[in-house]
């Protein structure tokens, strides 16, 4: 598997791509989030590479969502987005060359 981007533009921002140990958020132990106002993607550093690539289409996913609307983001539909994205573009590599 190839390596993790370290940058990313979506929409009108560039992200930065970074990995870190321990994410927490209350108590609870986050595979990542997406830092909007400084325009950051923070993933477990601890996570597997598969892991590591669902988490950042699920935090893309948020990122595209916040550009459209700041509204708070239903969880479901972005695992279900974020997912079904990473898993149509490795079935079907010919879709990258597009």
């Amino acid at each position: 598997m190839k390596s993790l981007p370290k940058s990313l533009r979506i929409g009108p921002f560039d992200y930065e791509v970074k990995l870190q140990s321990g994410l927490f958020d209350g108590g609870q132990r986050l595979s990542g989030h997406c830092k909007y106002s400084v325009s950051e993607i923070v993933l477990d550093a601890d996570a597997g590479p598969q892991a590591q690539l669902a988490t950042l289409w699920h935090e893309i996913v948020h990122a595209l969502i916040s550009n459209a609307d700041d509204s708070k983001h239903d969880e479901a539909l972005v695992n279900t987005l974020g997912h079904g994205i990473m898993q149509v573009l490795r079935d079907n590599p010919e879709l990258k060359k597009l």
